[in-house]
């Protein structure tokens, strides 16, 4: 009997210690998983418009809790106007002496433009120089153009002859070696904030080198007889003879075809009379005559003993 209630007192806790826990659990309230305390994330922005430099940009500054992710905070920033960044500008429109010029700005953050006026120019840019004339010579030579203008800003220039060439920016002048012949030469000045620029044209000459008179021979016959040294820079010559020293006046002129030629003989000219010669050389390109400086001069004269002789001779 005893023991039958012993065993019926060990079923009776053993089946109180497996039924505990679940009453315990029975009774523990469960907790609410939304329920929690936020934690903010850091800032971040949302609905940005950027800024141009006419007109100021925004963005939502907006916290999330970084554990259910829920907006905590948002707020609305605004971004301040650019400021235009301008270049060099380039000039659209030359100012001249007669109407205002306009230069051209571009913004290099927006593309924005601007267009300023430029003054009318007061001058312009006046160029100095001269013509020039050189000698023929058998090797190629070269000259430099002494130019400049109001500004004293650097010169261009242009040659329309390839025998005598230019150096664009130095002006520097090359003539083709036995070359005799003339080129024009262009000159331009550039546009400044005071002057307009302008050219100028000048002439540049290469002439045929001198030749000299060698002899002039008084002849029996009433003549005088010219010898001179033969040129082959030329084509030809041209020979003067005058009364005048200065050949001034009471002058004639001879023209010599030929560069072959050495010798020209003076025929009824008045006897008892002082004549004073002089040549030059001729070259003619493309049709244009080029003459060389005249010689200096040399004298002769036709003896009146001729003429007195024949008058002697007819009285007989």
């Amino acid at each position: 009997m005893k023991h039958k209630y012993l065993l019926k007192t060990l079923r009776i806790l053993c089946f109180m210690l497996i039924m505990l826990p679940t009453v315990a659990m029975a009774d523990e309230t469960p907790e609410d998983p939304t329920e929690h305390t936020h934690v903010a994330s850091s800032p971040v922005t949302e609905n940005r418009i950027d800024a141009s430099c006419d007109k100021e940009g925004s963005y939502d500054s907006v916290v999330y809790c970084e554990v259910c992710k829920e907006e905590l905070s948002r707020d609305h920033c605004t971004i301040a106007k650019l400021t235009h960044k301008w270049n060099t500008g380039i000039v659209t429109k030359e100012a001249t002496t007669k109407q205002t010029g306009e230069k051209t700005y571009t913004c290099t953050v927006c593309g924005a433009k601007k267009v300023t006026s430029i003054s009318k120019k007061t001058h312009f840019n006046e160029i100095k120089a001269s013509n020039y004339k050189k000698t023929y010579n058998k090797k190629s030579k070269t000259y430099k153009i002494k130019a400049s203008c109001l500004s004293k800003d650097a010169l261009t220039y242009h040659s329309n002859n390839k025998n005598i060439k230019v150096n664009k920016n130095t002006g520097k002048v090359t003539v083709k070696a036995k070359y005799v012949g003339s080129a024009t030469i262009t000159i331009k000045s550039p546009s400044t904030n005071k002057y307009e620029g302008t050219c100028l044209k000048i002439k540049f000459t290469v002439l045929p080198s001198k030749t000299k008179i060698a002899s002039v021979i008084n002849n029996d016959k009433g003549t005088l007889s010219i010898f001179w040294n033969k040129n082959v820079s030329g084509s030809g010559y041209q020979l003067q003879y005058s009364t005048s020293s200065s050949f001034k006046k009471h002058t004639t002129t001879k023209t010599i075809k030929k560069k072959s030629t050495g010798k020209l003989v003076l025929k009824g000219i008045p006897a008892n009379k002082t004549y004073y010669i002089r040549i030059r050389t001729m070259k003619i390109v493309n049709g244009k005559k080029y003459y060389s400086a005249w010689s200096s001069s040399k004298k002769g004269k036709v003896k009146e003993i001729k003429i007195v002789y024949q008058l002697l001779s007819i009285e007989n």
